[in-house]
């Protein structure tokens, strides 16, 4: 079965992200001045979705802090292109 890496822009606060099911979330990052998320997964025609869920948080910005087991810490990452420099951090929220 052959793998596929896609990306999907992010934008500051709340995200609902629809990816294919069982995508792997590989990492986040800035491309030019976009926060995108790279992820992967086995390519089958006509995959159904899921929706996740991901919240971007400034650094220094106040958030509600949520039990670990409904937060997964997926990464930070930085953009000196952007006046002062942005960093952001990116969690996964569990809703069900």
């Amino acid at each position: 079965m052959s793998s596929v890496i896609y990306k999907h822009k992010l934008v500051k606060g709340s995200n609902k992200v629809d990816l294919p099911q069982g995508a792997e979330i590989l990492s986040i990052g800035f491309q030019g001045q976009d926060l995108v998320l790279w992820y992967k997964f086995d390519e089958i025609l006509g995959s159904p979705k899921e929706t996740r869920y991901l919240n971007v948080i400034f650094t220094g910005e106040f958030f509600d802090e949520a039990d670990p087991e409904e937060r997964k810490f997926i990464g930070t990452a930085q953009n000196g292109d952007m006046g002062a420099g942005i960093v952001v951090h990116v969690f996964e929220e569990k809703y069900n």
